[in-house]
């Protein structure tokens, strides 16, 4: 049997898979315990990309949803980039099954009537926004949209510690004090939603 040996940063330990595993679990108990991040009875669309931070994220609510009377609903967006969602979208459903969560799939195409691909085509005629920009602010648009018309009161992302050192340092250099207010382990999707985002 093949064992992996993780680390998880420069001043934590060395763990086999099993306590690797045992550690990111309790890391994720004890913060959503005491940021009060899920409460009983709340509905949770986890967003899921079908990578592996997200999954994560997913198995993590799916175990804790057990024990807290909670719901949870996977959620992923097909952008409609040819080819890119072509083997993530199947996994996202596989996972979800596994875990007994309803998987829902939102389309750019079916929400703004155009792939991502032929909105960058658009985009690119005028001088608007690179395809990066335009797909981070669709897709995060539709992921508000989507938890509010899936009756969430929670929309849970998989970002890991890079996505958050990044979002910050991005941030930072923009001036953007408003975004880096809102950075922690909960904010509302929209002020006047009672909507987190955790």
């Amino acid at each position: 049997m093949l064992h992996f040996i993780y680390k998880i940063s420069n001043f934590a330990p060395h763990r086999c898979d099993r306590c690797f595993k045992e550690n990111i679990e309790k890391r994720f108990h004890r913060t959503v315990t005491k940021n009060n991040l899920v409460e009983p009875k709340d509905r949770v669309v986890a967003a899921v990309s079908g990578g592996s931070d997200s999954l994560t994220n997913l198995k993590l609510l799916a175990d804790f949803s057990r024990y807290k009377d909670v719901e949870i609903v996977s959620l992923t967006i097909d952008e409609g980039i040819e080819g890119y969602r072509d083997g993530s979208i199947p996994i996202a459903e596989n996972c979800s099954d596994r875990l007994n969560v309803r998987h829902v799939v939102i389309s750019f195409s079916e929400v703004f009537g155009k792939t991502l691909d032929e909105l960058a085509g658009i985009s690119r005629e005028g001088n608007g926004p690179d395809p990066c920009t335009l797909c981070g602010i669709l897709r995060r648009s539709l992921l508000n949209q989507s938890a509010r018309e899936l009756d969430a009161d929670k929309l849970a992302v998989g970002h890991n510690l890079d996505d958050e050192t990044q979002t910050i340092m991005l941030n930072y250099v923009r001036g953007d004090i408003a975004r880096l207010y809102r950075l922690g382990p909960k904010s509302f999707v929209e002020a006047e939603m009672d909507v987190f985002y955790i």
